[in-house]
């Protein structure tokens, strides 16, 4: 995806925020800076309340659509909501009755990096993707197999970036 691709995709996602905002929120929430992340895969979403920025997955996006875009960025609004009420913030039962309310749903979408380093366990063949390279692979061994370090159960690099 090039930069005027994301481009378009921001400022569509600025339009989102503004609808929900009025429609959800009786336009209550205070204007946030809003950015598409290419490195965020493991996390569908992340809202900094220092800088009032809320970041949304580029590779969720592509692999799950706009309506995936959608649900993350009402789960986003909802932490600035409560936030701004002084209220905890965090997913408490609090706040995932606030999000439900707001009309959001939890979903279990898992989102893997494109074009990462996969390793894989040779004992039980999970895999894990990461974005980075581990710097010192040798010291890492899969959890499931043992939770402690375990030379048996080293990690091996099983697919490398493109």
């Amino acid at each position: 995806m090039d930069k005027t691709e994301v481009n378009a995709l921001t400022q569509r996602l600025k339009m989102e925020f503004d609808r929900l905002n009025l429609e959800r929120f009786q336009g209550v929430l205070p204007h946030h800076k809003l950015r598409f992340s290419r490195t965020a895969a493991h996390t569908h979403g992340r809202i900094n309340f220092k800088t009032t920025e809320i970041m949304i997955s580029l590779p969720m996006y592509e692999q799950y659509g706009w309506p995936a875009v959608e649900n993350t960025l009402l789960h986003e609004m909802t932490h600035a909501l409560l936030h701004i009420q002084g209220r905890h913030d965090r997913h408490t039962r609090v706040f995932w009755q606030e999000f439900q309310r707001r009309g959001g749903g939890r979903d279990r979408i898992d989102v893997k990096p494109r074009n990462a380093h996969v390793y894989a366990c040779p004992t039980c063949g999970t895999e894990i993707h990461r974005m980075r390279r581990l710097k010192r692979p040798w010291l890492y061994s899969c959890r499931r197999c043992d939770s402690r370090y375990n030379p048996k159960h080293r990690l091996y690099l099983k697919a490398d970036k493109q």
